[in-house]
């Protein structure tokens, strides 16, 4: 469970009337989910595997039939990470319909200061980022659990090095993917002098507030502007590339 991902949730549902609206389509593909849903938004979210099992889901089939009010939570907490990639899509695609003007088209680290000589420091590899900040002046701390990059392993750090890290950060970036797997609340619970911290990523539901007040500078994620194109991409085992390159785009709060 999650404090962050409930006060999430208890924004949905206070802010949107979700009995109004149904989940048109839905696709669990390879490496991430994704819903189209009544009211025209679309989200995405990928699917945490942090090791390679099989997981059926229970619903197969019948996804467009789910009560979005009744059972959201049910799929978010789902111990089955194909479920729970699909109520994170579900909550992705909710929370873009919420987003206003203070919404901005972009790159995350393109919106930030970075200087010479910076730490930083990433909680899951934005492979992205890393092939960017490894042509910079910075040092990198990499701490992921799944499978990393041959080229990107060098920056590599020890999960429990993890507390005395933060200290010597200058600017962090969590994924969105810290949401799904839960892990967030613990991490934001430890010191950093960070002046810049950052979550990112298609996984992201992008609730200023939730994370303005957590100590954030900045929250990123994507819109879908071509939802049919994200089903075909997302249930055709296309990732982040694919999916940004045909039918979204990513966007960023400054907080």
């Amino acid at each position: 469970m999650s404090g962050i991902v409930e006060e999430i949730l208890d924004f949905v549902y206070k802010e949107i009337p979700l009995e109004n609206i149904n989940v048109v389509d839905a696709r669990i593909g390879a490496v991430y989910s994704g819903v189209t849903l009544s009211n025209g938004y679309a989200g995405i979210a990928w699917i945490v595997r942090e090791k390679l099992h099989i997981h059926p889901v229970d619903r197969a089939g019948f996804l467009t039939k789910i009560n979005i009010k009744k059972e959201l939570k049910r799929f978010i907490f789902s111990e089955n990470p194909f479920e729970r990639s699909f109520g994170f899509s579900i909550l992705n695609a909710l929370v873009i319909s919420t987003l206003k003007g203070d919404v901005r088209t972009g790159d995350a680290l393109d919106a930030i200061s970075i200087r010479d000589g910076d730490t930083i420091t990433l909680i899951g590899a934005i492979g992205p980022f890393i092939k960017e900040l490894s042509t910079r002046p910075v040092n990198i701390n990499l701490f992921e659990r799944g499978e990393v990059k041959e080229e990107f392993r060098k920056f590599l750090r020890l999960e429990e090095d993890l507390k005395k890290v933060l200290l010597e950060t200058d600017i962090l970036i969590l994924t969105g993917v810290t949401l799904e797997n839960f892990s967030i609340d613990d991490i934001v619970s430890l010191p950093t002098r960070a002046r810049e911290r950052i979550i990112s990523g298609p996984s992201t539901p992008m609730i200023g507030e939730v994370f303005k007040k957590r100590g954030f500078t900045l929250v990123a994620g994507v819109r879908i502007v071509d939802p049919k194109m994200m089903i075909k991409v997302v249930g055709e085992g296309g990732g982040t590339k694919a999916i940004i390159k045909n039918s979204a785009e990513k966007v960023f709060l400054r907080l």
